[in-house]
């Protein structure tokens, strides 16, 4: 598989490199290995990595704001058969409210892993 990861002289692109290079890194949900034959690290900014010497690692240094979008007709038709609009009341029903915005879901998120991280776990 070739893979092109985006931020690549950021932190998570950074260690998304270096991750892929490792063998056996991508996975199918059975647990076969998915072999990485190449990657292409894209950032605004020049960026340069230690590679694995059997990895082919193509560095590429681009404004990917540049590049021009044409709708997949395989992806706008599995798209076009999906609801047009969300009703929750099935989760209003018992009680489940929406969070306000994407920072009180963030934050909700790390209160809960932080109150499971403090717990007393069973032996």
């Amino acid at each position: 598989m070739r893979v092109m990861i985006t931020g690549a002289g950021g932190f998570i692109g950074r260690a998304s490199t270096r991750e892929l290079q490792r063998p056996g890194a991508l996975r199918r949900a059975d647990g076969g290995v998915i072999p990485v034959s190449e990657i292409l690290p894209v950032d605004r900014v020049p960026t340069t990595y230690e590679c694995a010497d059997s990895m082919r690692v193509a560095i590429v240094t681009a404004d990917l704001g540049t590049i021009g979008f044409a709708p997949d007709p395989a992806i706008q038709h599995i798209v076009g058969g999906r609801p047009k609009h969300f009703d929750s009341g099935a989760a209003r029903a018992p009680g489940i409210r929406a969070d306000a915005d994407i920072a009180a879901a963030i934050a909700a998120h790390l209160a809960d892993r932080a109150a499971s991280a403090t717990a007393e776990r069973p032996r």
